[in-house]
């Protein structure tokens, strides 16, 4: 049936393609590969934790009386609301996925895990003895399944808890669960599969349960070669998801070296080294290209959870290693001149097969000044289909052109034709003394009922930022280009085409122009307020004040408008 299904894909689009998946059995999309190794799980097994106590000193605190969810912060003084209801879905998954527990260790400072014992295992006791009585659908999704495994696992581990035998029956059947609907979705499948094997892994390695471990190598070694471009990059157009693929990885190659299995080691590591690698292609407070995941906060991955895994520290160092550094299969590239960088994400594919956690970025970049962010991706709030949640995936939330109100392609996939050109987005480098330069070309705009061609030069030395704005085209046209500042930074409107933001000491001038045509050059902050312009999102469901910068110009096509950032080193 599986093979039926693929060869009339092309009839299957949106939502019956969709429909089809919910009532196909799970395991009908399974690799080949996958369904004969699913055949050697040996379910009669008892479940005897094996693996050693991670934390052996002990020391009482205060337990905590918030646990921190997707997107707030939720009050446990008595007992913790499982059925609670929340507005963002993301928060009951949050906390039925169990992350707050082991969010609760990585805060102490003190790694003597031992004092949270008796708090987890009232919580953990609470859940299993109830969790019959959950008939909530997001409860049983075996991403979110996947996920309570993990940070039941981890929890135990860390905490050096001693597992209870009554708990034995709710893991056996959550992960026999995870085995037989694993996240496979034809095209439409994501990173979902690889989270589902970490967790069968984990509770392999926890129980000595070879069987679920096999199972679960064979997964890893399919979805790392799909998920992983031949650079090392997660092919999802996200950095904060590449940084939590890093953390899946770095969780199972821990664990796996209590099975000292060498070929599946070096394998291992050698991902492993990739993705690292990749991560050491952003600064330490990294941009926020793409999707921000509701699992975890991105400076969480960077702090809290390099205090559990110590060993994670020494792997990332985010040093500068080349003036440029471009990896065009992944769309990533990299270019800096002294103390300033500046970081583009160019995507190959936009279409409705897509399945990815990307933006409209195509065209956009984020600016550094001596490792900390000066121009920064304004960020996605949330996963809901609203004003908000929306506005993040769109051009308008990019350091971005937009013509007549559109960015070059739709920000809803859905939305897609479905042979929508692709943006041809291509990137050139050109090193000059004291200087360098970066040409992005791309087309789109199609909405225009042309297709309009930009290319972006940026140059770059260590005191200046000039960046090119060549529109090809014909017709009159609105063009709005937007930055969006860090922060920490206030911006201010001076008379004429000018501008300056102030960080402290730090002071960037800043002047538009528009080259070869008498028009009139508009220029308008927003900061705070109803509309999500003026606003920065570090994590998801949290929302910092910033400045936005808003240039309006009236223009015929071809057009050139210039801005110009300058500074003192």
């Amino acid at each position: 049936m599986n093979n039926l299904l693929f060869a009339n894909s092309d009839l299957l689009r949106g939502k019956p393609y969709r429909l089809l998946l919910k009532l196909t059995k799970p395991t009908a999309w399974y690799p080949e590969t996958i369904k004969r190794s699913r055949l050697s799980i040996r379910n009669e097994q008892a479940l005897i934790w094996a693996l050693p106590k991670s934390q052996q000193a002990s020391v009482q605190q205060v337990w905590p009386r918030q646990i921190k969810l997707a997107s707030l912060l939720l009050d446990i003084s008595q007992e913790i609301p499982w059925h609670k209801s929340f507005a963002d879905p993301e928060d009951f998954e949050s906390l039925h996925r169990w992350n707050w527990l082991v969010y609760a260790l990585s805060q102490d400072s003190s790694q003597k895990y031992e004092s949270f014992q008796q708090w987890g295992k009232k919580h953990i006791d609470s859940w299993v003895t109830q969790s019959l009585s959950f008939k909530e659908r997001l409860v049983w999704e075996t991403y979110t399944i996947s996920e309570r495994i993990v940070n039941w696992i981890l929890f135990v581990y860390l905490s050096g808890l001693d597992w209870p035998e009554r708990w034995n029956n709710e893991m056996a059947r959550s992960v026999n669960y995870v085995i037989n609907h694993l996240e496979y979705r034809g095209r439409y499948t994501g990173n979902h599969v690889l989270n589902n094997a970490r967790a069968i892994f984990l509770v392999g390695c926890a129980f000595q349960r070879e069987d679920w471990r096999n199972f679960a190598k064979a997964v890893i070694r399919d979805e790392t070669k799909r998920l992983l471009t031949s650079d090392g990059f997660l092919n999802d157009g996200s950095s904060h998801y590449h940084f939590l693929f890093m953390r899946w990885i770095l969780e199972i190659l821990h664990f796996e070296r209590f099975y000292q299995d060498e070929k599946f080691h070096k394998e291992l590591e050698t991902i492993a080294a990739k993705v690292v690698a990749r991560c050491d292609f952003f600064p330490a407070h990294f941009p926020l290209f793409g999707d921000i995941s509701p699992d975890c906060s991105p400076i969480w991955i960077s702090s809290g959870w390099k205090n559990l895994f110590p060993e994670s520290k020494e792997k990332i160092s985010h040093a500068k290693k080349l003036k440029v550094e471009s990896y065009p299969e992944s769309g990533w590239h990299k270019m800096n001149v002294g103390q300033a960088e500046l970081i583009w994400h160019l995507e190959k594919e936009i279409s409705q097969k897509w399945v990815s956690h990307a933006h409209c970025d195509v065209g956009a970049f984020c600016f550094y000044l001596g490792g900390s962010p000066v121009l920064v991706d304004a960020g996605r709030l949330n996963y809901l289909d609203s004003r908000w949640g929306n506005f993040g995936l769109s051009a308008q939330a990019h350091n971005s052109i937009l013509i007549d109100g559109k960015g070059p392609y739709p920000a809803l996939r859905r939305k897609f034709p479905e042979r929508y050109p692709l943006p041809e987005a291509k990137m050139t480098f050109e090193e000059r003394g004291h200087e360098s330069e970066a040409i992005l070309t791309y087309k789109g705009y199609e909405e225009k009922g042309q297709s309009i061609k930009i290319s972006r030069s940026f140059n770059l030395s260590s005191n200046s930022l000039l960046i090119k704005d060549e529109i090809a085209g014909e017709g009159k046209f609105d063009v709005k280009i937007y930055y969006h500042w860090a922060p920490d930074f206030g911006l201010q409107l001076n008379l004429g085409n000018g501008f300056k933001v102030i960080q402290g000491a730090k002071i960037i001038h800043g002047s538009v122009q528009c080259l070869h045509q008498d028009t009139s050059i508009h220029m308008r902050e927003f900061k705070g307020g109803d509309d999500p312009l003026g606003w920065f999102i570090s994590e998801y469901g949290k929302k910092e004040i910033a400045s936005t910068l808003e240039i309006s110009v009236k223009v015929e096509l071809p057009c050139c408008i210039q801005t110009l950032l300058r500074w003192i080193e």
